[in-house]
């Protein structure tokens, strides 16, 4: 009837309670970070249910416009600011107008087909879609931890079909006149970062100085919550520097502190500076030296990313070992960046030992 289950968090293992109502509502409830707590609130619930006092454990009932608000106060504590404004715009925009008039417990697998076929309608691309849908799985997910009479309809449904769009590369030649576009400024720091590094946007812009080392000849991507930034998948990694990018991030350092002189007393400790001072966006100066250079500006910090596993996959290197440097999990590179080793997955087959035929006659 209830049974105990682990998750685990961060900050460390937690353990629950999970049950049924007779109604069929399922309720998951967080007991502690022991497991004799959450096994001694199972059996009370058991006793509860024997003698026929479920009613004091019914889940709470609660409009979907009310839980939002709730689960965006909590999304804004735990989240970064990125995260909580793409959050924030789903719900607020998108999820609460269309559910507004149901409770939690009545969002039903219909009333979400009509949300599906409603965005649609409204010309919302298919992979929007899908991002809408996991916004809404978290909060019914969340929604039965805490108690509330609802469970996860989206769970188990089939995603809409998304048609596989090839990552967008930079040719060598690209590359070449792009670094020509923005050389000796500021621009060549990022460009190099980017093509040369493998770092994203905002590792880019929130890059320190300490974080690069000139000796050891590589470079620390590292979470910073107390500062307002963290890296995508919450993890710290290192990156080997690269000699053109040494030579560029060498000329930047003298440089800026040079010019730095004429606007303020100290250097900033940031890379990706302006007048000394840390710089929150560079993308529309940067748009700009991609039409500099003759290229197409749709997505340019992706596209520097993409460069960088794209030259490691045609040099050979391993798709754990980009993995590995970029950040991303092995399956996020296998999407990516395996149709540019052909050449190494056809020789793959060869690993399968030899069959002899001749010892398995055939009658």
């Amino acid at each position: 009837m209830a049974s105990v289950y682990k998750i685990k968090r961060r900050s460390g293992v937690r353990y629950g309670v999970s049950y049924y109502l007779p109604d069929g509502t399922r309720v998951k409830k967080i007991i502690g970070p022991k497991w004799y707590q959450a096994d001694e609130y199972r059996k009370k619930i058991e006793k509860e249910f024997r003698e026929g006092r479920w009613e004091i454990f019914t889940s709470k009932d609660i409009p979907f416009s009310e839980f939002a608000k709730e689960y965006l106060r909590s999304k804004k504590v735990k989240s970064t600011a990125k995260t909580y404004t793409t959050y924030f715009y789903c719900i607020d925009r998108i999820l609460v107008p269309f559910f507004r008039p149901y409770k939690l417990h009545q969002i039903t697998p219909q009333l979400l087909e009509g949300f599906i076929v409603e965005s649609r309608k409204r010309g919302v691309s298919p992979l929007t879609v899908n991002g809408y849908l996991r916004v809404l799985s978290a909060m019914l997910n969340k929604a039965v931890e805490w108690g509330y009479r609802a469970r996860n309809v989206v769970s188990g449904g089939k995603k809409l079909k998304v048609p596989e769009k090839e990552a967008r590369f930079l040719t060598y030649r690209d590359a070449a006149n792009l670094f020509k576009a923005v050389k000796y400024t500021r621009l060549w720091v990022v460009v190099g970062l980017g093509v040369l590094a493998g770092l994203r946007k905002g590792e880019i812009l929130n890059l320190k100085w300490r974080d690069v080392d000139f000796e050891g000849r590589f470079i620390r991507v590292v979470n910073r919550p107390e500062e307002g930034f963290q890296t995508k998948n919450y993890r710290n990694r290192t990156v080997g520097l690269h000699k053109d990018l040494k030579r560029i991030l060498l000329w930047w350092r003298n440089t800026c502190s040079a010019r730095v002189r004429f606007h303020k007393d100290g250097c900033s400790e940031y890379v990706v500076t302006y007048k000394g001072e840390h710089v929150a966006s560079v993308e529309r100066a940067l748009r700009s030296a991609y039409k500099k250079a003759g290229l197409n500006s749709a997505r340019p910090f992706h596209t520097l990313r993409h460069s960088f596993g794209g030259y490691l996959a045609m040099a050979g290197v391993s798709l754990y070992e980009i993995a590995k440097l970029m950040g991303h999990t092995f399956e996020q590179v296998t999407q990516l960046y395996a149709h540019l080793q052909p050449e190494h997955l056809h020789n793959q087959v060869a690993r399968i030992p030899q069959i002899s035929l001749e010892s398995h006659p055939t009658d």
